[in-house]
């Protein structure tokens, strides 16, 4: 698949867009550098969407063979916006077809790290990590993608709209709509709690 004619200083300026050309190119390195570069924050963010790891390795690799293969590049966002849009409609997917299935609180020791710190805080960090997460999916599809994308990929309100394919507005609205029904849920858990 050819991608869009984009001026050459705009490829030489996009580090992640030079490594997508010369993965297309069958770059093997090229290609491996740009899966190190972009799978954490998709496997995390695809983790907090489906709240199961394997899936959502699954769903990235998928993601990736789509980017490399297939997935038309226009240039209007950047290549990392472009593939969280990928892994998003991938994971709307997948929730369509299944239900989520419960918390499993094992999923969360991969993402810590027990040697930082003592075992009494790595528990309690694992507690509230998985209480946010089981919060977070109470949260529609849609509104869980937004606050994701924007808490923990520090995606803009702009990048949100590119990845969702929605107006600019419409992120904002949607993003300000997952914010308030999260604090609705978290003020909720925390009476129940006491």
């Amino acid at each position: 698949m050819k991608l869009s004619p984009m001026p050459y200083s705009q490829v030489k300026n996009d580090a992640d867009l030079a490594l997508l050309l010369a993965a297309r190119s069958g770059d093997e390195q090229a290609a491996a550098q740009l899966i190190r570069r972009l799978s954490p924050n998709a496997h995390a963010l695809a983790w907090r969407m489906v709240n199961n790891s394997s899936e959502a390795q699954d769903i990235v690799q998928e993601s990736f063979l789509k980017l490399f293969k297939t997935a038309a590049y226009a240039a209007r966002s950047s290549l990392s916006t472009f593939f969280y849009a990928i892994v998003s409609n991938a994971c709307l997917d997948f929730l369509r077809k299944r239900h989520t299935e419960p918390l499993d609180e094992d999923e969360f020791e991969q993402f810590t790290s027990p040697l930082d710190f003592h075992p009494d805080h790595v528990l309690s960090v694992k507690q509230q990590t998985g209480q946010l997460q089981a919060i977070l999916l109470k949260l529609s599809p849609r509104q869980r993608l937004a606050i994701s994308l924007w808490a923990y990929n520090d995606a803009s309100i702009l990048d949100i709209a590119h990845t969702l394919e929605i107006e600019v507005n419409a992120a904002n609205q949607l993003l300000h709509r997952a914010k308030v029904n999260l604090k609705l849920l978290l003020k909720e858990n925390h009476e129940l709690r006491r």
